[in-house]
């Protein structure tokens, strides 16, 4: 019995940990169109307005706990102010976004084009169906960001805002831009392993029950049997 519970309790800590060795999945993705060579502001901009985005995605493939977010940014152009960069998930909210689910600080050192891997340590659970937002906003007053775009893809479904605040004033876009380069994984689930696991706890629970009284040498239950003087 001691041996079976040991066993059952390995199988458990392998169907826990077998998301960690399953791999991982796109869940959304925009570098699928390519880079446009084209950037949108993050932040100042020369209009004089203090730009932020949000840009929805629906979550595909069934439910997810978040891995990584991936994007193209650059957070230092030449001959203007660098800024840090603050990416945000988020839920949403009839049609804005919502609650954050996670955030990450991207520094302002960034001086060329790079894909930055944002790993996720929430871990919220993205449902199938459901949409989220990616929010970008630029931390220093001055600063200016830029957030490379994905080729072929203009569109006005996302949300831009003037300001530095959490929730600012939303409002579409006044003219088709194109969408950030963005990719969003979760892990990839092994149905083949979990399959596996399970029938093998299952048997071994089997086995484990009792399956009436136990006979004794005299034929009668093990649970009264007594030796005789």
């Amino acid at each position: 019995m001691v041996a079976r519970k040991r066993i059952l309790l390995a199988l458990g800590m392998l169907l826990i940990s077998s998301n960690a060795v399953a791999g991982t999945r796109v869940a959304y993705d925009t570098y699928a169109f390519g880079a446009a060579g084209t950037q949108r502001p993050v932040g100042n901009t020369a209009s004089g307005t203090h730009v932020q985005w949000a840009d929805p995605f629906l979550m595909s493939g069934g439910d997810g706990k978040l891995e990584r977010v991936i994007l193209r940014l650059r957070t230092e152009i030449f001959s203007i102010d660098p800024t840090e960069v603050e990416v945000r998930l988020r839920e949403d909210d009839g049609g804005l976004p919502g609650t954050i689910l996670e955030s990450w600080t991207v520094a302002d050192n960034i001086g060329a084009d790079t894909d930055l891997s944002l790993e996720s340590l929430a871990l919220p659970l993205l449902l199938d169906g459901e949409t989220y937002w990616v929010n970008l906003a630029a931390l220093a007053p001055t600063g200016t960001a830029a957030w490379t775009n994905a080729a072929g893809t203009e569109t006005m479904d996302f949300l831009v805002a003037d300001g530095m605040g959490v929730d600012p004033a939303w409002a579409p876009p006044s003219a088709n831009v194109p969408l950030g380069l963005l990719a969003v994984e979760v892990p990839e689930p092994a149905p083949a392993l979990l399959g596996i696991l399970a029938i093998l706890a299952f048997r071994l629970m089997v086995h484990s029950c009792p399956r009436g009284p136990q006979q004794g040498p005299t034929g009668s239950p093990r649970s009264v049997w007594v030796r005789s003087a």
